[in-house]
């Protein structure tokens, strides 16, 4: 009972040390499972890439302010701004979800876009835009007074974050 080495219950499992074309129809059939998965995660992938090439480039973030919530703009002027020598070409637009405690508002920061005027000796004309106010986490569209309220709902009053 010791001693006896148990019987396989499968010989044709067990391959040898010494027959080199023991394994060749297991590699074959594996290669052709392996080159249609390939092909299957190719075509999903350009699927993604197609889709995602339709959704428009200058959609920044997924989600929307509501419209419904106040608005507060705040215009920011380029250095030595002079509107008499200046043209608006654009501006970019920039918002962030501010807290008052217990009423919500946008903040608008508008950063308007000007044109020099080209001169006769000039060869090109100047664009100037003031720079943007930075906030406290970049990409955020929350104002630190709004993070800073949910830390202490969080940690004092234990609310959760959501």
């Amino acid at each position: 009972m010791f001693g006896e080495e148990p019987a396989c219950a499968y010989p044709e499992a067990q391959l040898s040390l010494f027959d080199a074309g023991q394994g060749t129809p297991v590699l074959e059939e594996e290669s052709s499972v392996f080159s249609t998965l390939v092909e299957e995660i190719k075509q999903k992938a350009e699927q993604r890439r197609n889709a995602q090439k339709t959704h428009s480039v200058s959609q920044k973030r997924t989600c929307k302010i509501p419209d419904h919530i106040e608005r507060r703009e705040t215009v920011i002027y380029p250095e030595n701004f002079d509107a008499d020598k200046m043209v608006r070409i654009g501006e970019d637009v920039t918002e962030r979800l501010m807290l008052e405690p217990s009423k919500f508002w946008v903040e608008r920061t508008i950063r308007p876009v000007y044109k020099i005027p080209q001169t006769q000796e000039s060869l090109s004309s100047k664009i100037v835009q003031a720079h943007p106010k930075q906030g406290i986490l970049p990409g955020c569209m929350a104002d630190e007074s709004l993070l800073s309220q949910i830390i202490i709902d969080k940690f004092l009053y234990h609310i959760p974050e959501y």
